[in-house]
């Protein structure tokens, strides 16, 4: 097969495309630099990074875990390998986190630029294509919130596969094809949303104009053979009905393709969670607009069959955001997202490059001033984003900036509310809380996490009954939520109910065979009752899931010491003193021995 000539413009000399590199790196970190101040959030960072326990030692069994298992129902290992690294250099300082993902950002926005260098964009339009891409005000959520460093990893790896797979195209040497693959890989098992990559293959043979064939179809398979095992790893996890309407479904999706591109276009007010307008009917302004415009697109892009940069935007767009558009309307869950525009308004951003290339064109043949003016309407425009996305940066502060942001934007955000009163509660402010926690609950009656943790405030404040009644009403709302099973029997637990308790703990153990606190409650229930063999054996399978929980040593202690085994009850004590040299209960019961042993 013949080869096909490079359409890239080379910059003119090493100084320019030194020059255009480092200027996209001082911007992006400039605009993105807030978030280096900010923490953790209560939204997701918990299950990703904080209460992750695996990341916390680069041992064998631990990264087992990682690539064996799922984060809320989503499979991304290499995202959580990657937080297991810093963990292990640097602990958990969310600095380093939050600089991390910003240069994973650069790293984006500068396979952005040179994309466009090869598709055939001046320096000067890949340049404004990269700076679009990186400074959008879509753009914060996935590089100031450090749960979305899959966004940034699959970004990454998914335009290393293109580049090498346009080199591959253009010299047809299989070194490139080889890295395009196992860069797809890298991708993939980052974040399911590389499921669009074969589609963007294909994407760039047309732009590149090579015919279809079978040899095309070909080079795609092995993309296929690994990301389709992979994606369908999370997709059985989600798997559900997705329409109870074609007519609601069909609105739903147009609504959600509008979405995307009304976002990318107009951003307007930026909220990490959005909510799909009630009622879908074409009676709602909302949804009748989004079927003008999804009209008017077709129309365009009718009109501008012929426009190859038009085209290749679009379908980029298309392709890479198709498995994400929504035709049903699960309340707890988000339909739409910021960060689900990550990447697939890429080809957005090489339009506004070429654009701004056409239009400095354009007003130089016709006068100085006209030339000014179009400097200053791309610079305007620039640093309006810039401002924006500086300025959003500091809404992820940390948590109680998070939600009260939220909140203030949208006073029905019921998950706003229980996240809210949850930091609220820590903070040991309980009338805040449990106002948040009734304001979620009056928003969404059916709200099972709000009532399992106004429960756990109940429970706190020795209020049992009004507890017992609030985990009630989640399991019954949710029968698979094992953590209001626990949280019920550590109520009955607290009163003396052993019988039921143990039975909430089996359960709970039931549906989440690792659940390492309900181990160790049930241990704790055991201990009680004088079963210290199986309390020994629940509290194995604790420290088995958590070696670095203090408690369970320290409990699994106290039932060695029953059982005369003063040596192995000692040895507990003391591992769980390393552990938390602050432990009172581990202090008192080693002094117990020590004491002993002495008289």
């Amino acid at each position: 097969m013949a080869k096909i000539k490079a359409r890239a413009e080379a910059p003119k000399g090493k100084g320019q495309l030194v020059f255009c590199v480092l200027t996209i790196i001082a911007i992006t970190f400039s605009v993105y630099s807030p978030s280096l101040n900010n923490s953790f959030t209560n939204w997701d960072d918990e299950a990703h990074l904080t209460e992750y326990l695996a990341i916390r030692d680069l041992n064998f069994d631990n990264l087992k875990k990682i690539f064996s298992e799922s984060i809320n129902k989503t499979y991304i290992p290499l995202t959580p390998l990657s937080f297991a690294l810093e963990y292990h250099f640097f602990g958990p300082d969310p600095f380093i986190y939050h600089l991390d993902n910003i240069l994973l950002h650069m790293g984006v926005a500068l396979c952005v630029f040179f994309l466009g260098m090869r598709l055939g964009l001046s320096p000067f339009a890949s340049s404004i294509a990269a700076i679009i891409f990186s400074i959008h005000p879509i753009r914060v959520e996935t590089v100031a919130w450090i749960t979305e460093r899959k966004g940034l990893l699959y970004a990454c790896f998914f335009l290393l596969s293109l580049l090498h797979y346009w080199q591959y195209i253009q010299s047809q040497k299989k070194f490139h094809y080889i890295w395009s693959l196992t860069w797809g890989l890298l991708s993939i098992l980052s974040k399911p949303m590389a499921l669009s990559l074969p589609l963007i293959l294909w994407l760039l043979d047309w732009w590149a104009r090579r015919p279809f064939s079978k040899e095309l179809l070909l080079e795609k398979i092995p993309y296929f053979i690994y990301i389709i095992p992979i994606t369908l790893i999370t997709y059985m996890q989600h798997a559900r009905i997705p329409i109870e309407s074609i007519d609601e479904g069909l609105l739903i999706w147009i609504w959600t393709f509008i979405f995307y591109l009304r976002k990318f276009f107009f951003p307007g007010t930026v909220l990490p969670i959005y909510r799909l307008p009630p009622p879908v009917s074409l009676s709602n302004h909302n949804f009748a607009l989004s079927l003008l415009l999804f009209l008017c697109i077709i129309f365009l892009l009718i009109r501008f069959r012929k426009n190859r940069m038009v085209m290749f935007s679009f379908f980029f767009y298309f392709l890479s955001i198709f498995f994400l558009l929504r035709m049903d309307k699960i309340y707890d869950l988000n339909v739409v997202a910021d960060r689900y525009m990550y990447l697939p308004s890429l080809g957005f951003c090489l339009l506004g490059g070429f654009l701004s290339q056409r239009l400095i064109n354009f007003t130089k043949l016709k006068s100085r001033i006209l030339l000014a003016s179009g400097y200053i309407f791309l610079a305007s425009v620039l640093i309006y984003f810039a401002n924006y996305s500086y300025n959003l940066n500091f809404i992820w502060k940390n948590s109680l900036t998070l939600w009260n942001y939220i909140i203030e934007r949208n006073p029905n955000e019921f998950i706003a509310y229980n996240n809210r009163g949850i930091i609220y509660a820590k903070k040991g402010d309980h009338a805040r809380a449990y106002q948040d926690f009734d304001k979620a609950i009056e928003i969404h009656p059916r709200y099972d996490e709000a009532f399992n943790n106004r429960g756990n405030l109940y429970k706190l404040n020795k209020k049992y009954t009004q507890a017992i009644m609030d985990y009630t009403q989640a399991i019954s709302y949710n029968p698979q939520y094992f953590d209001a099973y626990n949280n019920r029997a550590t109520a009955l637990g607290e009163q003396g109910f052993y019988e039921p308790a143990l039975i909430d703990l089996n359960k709970a153990i039931q549906i989440n065979p690792n659940y390492e606190t309900a181990y160790l409650n049930r241990g704790n229930i055991y201990n009680l009752l004088g079963q210290n063999n199986r309390a020994i054996e629940d509290y194995n399978r604790a420290i088995e899931l958590d070696p670095y929980d203090p408690q369970a040593y320290n409990n699994r202690g106290t039932s060695y010491l029953k059982l005369g085994m003063v040596d192995l009850a000692l040895a507990d004590f003391n591992y769980a003193l390393m552990l938390d040299p602050h432990n009172i209960s581990a202090q008192y019961n080693k002094r117990l021995i020590i004491e002993e042993k002495t008289d």
